[in-house]
């Protein structure tokens, strides 16, 4: 999941920057799970892919000139989809995996950030 969504997230952002204006397609993450066999999946292969498609969005961060990042694509759940929305939701969406991972490993009921 944190793979495919990452993917998703580089591609959208290079859409973007390349296409302003253009429709994103919604990522149902549930239908993505049942459908793509997870537990079955080389994590080797898996950690390989998140690594280079992290690498690559950090590359285009570096390369691309940064008020390109301001152009927006028409996503149906949002009012406004910029490049750097992709870019921030692929950060905060890996750091809250961790989190749960951390609260797994140390025993702890894991709690969402900002939900008391």
């Amino acid at each position: 999941h944190i793979v495919d969504t990452e993917q998703v997230l580089l591609t959208r952002a290079r859409y973007i920057l390349a296409e302003p204006g253009i429709p994103i397609v919604p990522f149902d993450q549930d239908k993505w799970v049942k459908t793509q066999a997870y537990g079955q999946r080389k994590l080797t292969l898996a950690r390989r892919l998140l690594t280079a498609t992290r690498e690559t969005l950090i590359e285009l961060g570096d390369l691309v000139q940064e008020p390109l990042f301001g152009r927006t694509g028409k996503h149906p759940g949002h009012e406004s989809y910029r490049a750097w929305d992709a870019v921030n939701y692929a950060e905060t969406h890996s750091r809250h995996h961790y989190g749960q991972l951390v609260a797994i490993r140390d025993g702890v009921e894991w709690k969402r950030p900002g939900v008391e």
